[in-house]
């Protein structure tokens, strides 16, 4: 079974296809790395996966699953798999940590109270402060641990690294990389820091117009992953 797969995705705005025919699978516990410049329509390719939003009506719009479930109309057993992620995402900022952990204690299954208590001790964050009055790098590890400690089997992460320093980056990955060796956690990671992909990714997908370009193992490219990526955001369609 495949943790995700897409045929044919198709989304349009006013005529403008955000996704146009995209098809890919990712086996469970495969790392992919989804790139491409502003507007390519990597946002609109999460949120499709996510049921955040609809391509466009059958069949024209293709279709796509996750685990087996229809995107559509994702299962709640489905749905306790998946952690989520992107770039202005921080859930309820306003809110303490300790009250957010309380939250998700209520609400995941696998929520493991022991493993989030290790982590935010290791990177020193307060469970009694609001996520507002945190800094950035530590609103992030505190997404990342309430996400963490109820160990999804699919992750998605839309532009993860926005606004915080390489140390956090660091830790980050290396708590990715833990995870993905621990329990065979699946990872599709969308992302502007192309250095950074090899710490995290194994494969990647180039987005362009809204069109799937590359679909490739890193190790398999015939150029680096900037060489790749900027050959084809540099040639005009024909």
């Amino acid at each position: 079974m495949n943790a995700i797969k897409a045929e044919k995705l198709t989304k349009t705005y006013i005529n403008i296809k955000a996704n146009d025919k995209i098809s890919f699978s990712v086996e469970k516990g495969e790392s992919i790395a989804l790139i491409g410049a502003n507007g390519s329509g990597k946002t609109t390719l999460i949120n499709i996966l996510l049921g955040l939003t609809k391509p466009d009506s059958p069949p024209e719009g293709g279709v796509s699953y996750l685990f087996d479930c229809d995107c559509r109309k994702l299962s709640i057993e489905v749905k306790q798999e998946i952690g989520y992620i992107s770039d202005d995402s921080t859930p309820m900022p306003w809110v303490k940590l300790g009250d957010l952990r309380a939250f998700f204690k209520t609400i995941y299954k696998k929520w493991d109270d022991i493993f989030f208590k290790k982590l935010i001790d290791q990177w020193g964050l307060e469970i009694d402060k609001r996520l507002y009055d945190m800094s950035q790098g530590q609103r992030r590890l505190s997404e990342f641990a309430l996400i963490a400690s109820y160990s999804p089997s699919l992750m998605f992460l839309d532009e993860p690294f926005n606004s915080i320093d390489p140390v956090n980056r660091r830790i980050i990955a290396d708590l990715l990389n833990r995870r993905k060796d621990e329990t065979e956690l699946t990872l599709f990671y969308s992302t502007h820091v192309l250095s950074e992909i090899p710490d995290i990714a194994r494969r990647i997908l180039i987005l362009h117009d809204g069109m799937l370009k590359v679909d490739s193992q890193i190790s398999e490219l015939s150029s680096s992953i900037e060489d790749t990526f900027f050959k084809i955001n540099t040639i005009k369609n024909v």
